[in-house]
């Protein structure tokens, strides 16, 4: 009896702390993470970006906005980190996620926008005035395929956006330098309507799966409401360029 009794209460606990583990409340909540390097040069320290003023020209040119609601976050050896099902998943495949994510801070949150202060003369960011908090949960917010593709769309009408998985040259300085340098060379001698370009060494697992990226480099094309061409060479992007051009 004394056995059994022992087993109800060790079981009873064990289902507690399970229980009590993923917090299912309201997230505190919801933005985007960058990394912010400059912060103890610890990886553990995000700049999460809940909302902000830019105007779209800002965007196209990666100008900080004059306010934004914007949180430092403090991951800790206690951060949970659950999929969009809330099934725990570790912090290397929570950092594969391209989206939204929700948030729980450990302290007492408050939501608050303030003035984006950069070191004068630089585009620097003074980070002392940021709100800082520690956090218990994080959960990546689920898109459709769709909604997460669109994410490298062309932001306008007549716009277009090349995106460029460069493969394992992109730790090369050279390597990455001269592939770029080729890149904005020729879309220049094309007198091409390509108005950005992006540069990442490989995409995310899901997006290598939704577009079948196997090799490197590769060259995929976008307006602002569809892939228009994905190739290995980017003289292939040039000729649709010319042959869709008004």
């Amino acid at each position: 009896m004394k056995n059994i009794l022992v087993y109800l209460f060790l079981s009873t606990m064990f289902l507690i702390a399970c229980s009590a583990k993923v917090d299912l409340s309201t997230p505190d909540f919801q933005a985007s993470f960058l990394p912010y390097f400059d912060v103890s040069g610890h990886e553990e320290v995000l700049l999460a970006i809940v909302n902000d003023n830019s105007t779209q020209e800002e965007r196209d040119h990666f100008a900080f906005p004059e306010e934004w609601e914007v949180y430092l976050i403090h991951l800790e050896e206690d951060t949970l980190f659950l999929d969009e099902k809330g099934t725990e998943i570790t912090k290397e495949e929570a950092k594969m996620h391209d989206y939204m994510f929700n948030v729980w801070t450990k302290e007492a949150f408050q939501s608050q926008w303030t003035d984006v202060l950069t070191e004068e003369g630089s585009s620097k960011l003074i980070i002392d005035y940021i709100p800082a908090y520690s956090v218990s949960q994080i959960q990546l917010v689920n898109m459709t395929d769709d909604e997460y593709l669109a994410l490298d769309y062309a932001r306008n009408h007549g716009d277009f956006h090349l995106q460029v998985y460069v493969g394992e040259g992109f730790n090369n300085e050279k390597i990455n330098l001269q592939i770029q340098d080729e890149v904005w060379e020729a879309i220049d001698l094309n007198k091409s309507q390509i108005n950005s370009v992006g540069f990442k060494e490989r995409p995310s697992e899901r997006k290598a799966q939704l577009l079948s990226i196997t090799e490197y480099p590769t060259f995929i094309l976008f307006d602002n409401e569809k892939l228009l061409i994905k190739t290995n060479q980017l003289g292939g992007v040039l000729e649709y360029m010319t042959q869709n051009s008004k």
